[in-house]
């Protein structure tokens, strides 16, 4: 008869905005969400009281909270031209990111918020 389990297909529906928000280089849409929330995929960084009912339950469908979730951690970067993936901030290099495994490194370099295509060549 063609029934959704409408839980999960709300779910899809969600990831799929997600998805967007990681992929596409442009949209309104997109500016306003990184003016509210910052340019990470998971705004941990705000407090979940400030955050809209609609990311709450985007990040809920996305597994978020509970470690990286399974968004997060089926995404993998393709470096390219190194344009878009920052050398501290993203894992790029396997599953883990270099602040995370060179703390001390990272405290005291200078460009901390370059992309791998301004660090190097």
């Amino acid at each position: 008869m063609g029934i959704k389990d409408i839980k999960k297909f709300n779910c899809a529906l969600l990831a799929k905005w997600k998805w967007r928000l990681a992929s596409e280089e442009r949209g309104n849409w997109k500016d306003i969400l990184i003016s509210k929330y910052g340019s990470d995929l998971s705004p941990c960084h705000i407090p979940k009281k400030y955050l809209s009912w609609w990311w709450r339950d985007l990040s809920r469908a996305c597994g978020e909270g509970v470690e990286d979730g399974w968004f997060k951690q089926a995404l993998v970067w393709r470096v390219g031209s190194g344009d878009k993936v920052r050398f501290w901030d993203d894992a790029w290099m396997g599953s883990c990111k270099l602040i995370s495994l060179y703390p001390m490194l990272f405290s005291i370099s200078l460009d901390q918020r370059l992309t791998i295509g301004e660090v190097g060549e």
